[in-house]
């Protein structure tokens, strides 16, 4: 993934926002949860999800047409 610095909105370790446009994101290692729609519409064509996550809710990647691929980690 790229090395520049992402920025994520976030309610204690979970992921609530993300107004970025980058095409390729890593989700923080701290992140437990990913919210209802986050990257919905986003230009994302690939999305790294830290171990350690434990829910990915509905719609998270909704209407990310240009979405490639998607690491999910053994604990989803």
């Amino acid at each position: 993934m790229g090395q520049e610095e992402q920025i994520f909105g976030r309610c204690g370790t979970i992921l609530t926002e993300y107004p970025g446009d980058a095409p390729e994101i890593q989700v923080p290692g701290d992140i437990t949860e990913v919210a209802r729609y986050v990257f919905y519409g986003k230009e994302v064509q690939r999305a790294e999800l830290p171990d350690g996550l434990s829910r990915l809710q509905e719609g998270a990647f909704r209407s990310c047409r240009k979405l490639q691929q998607i690491r999910l980690p053994n604990t989803l």
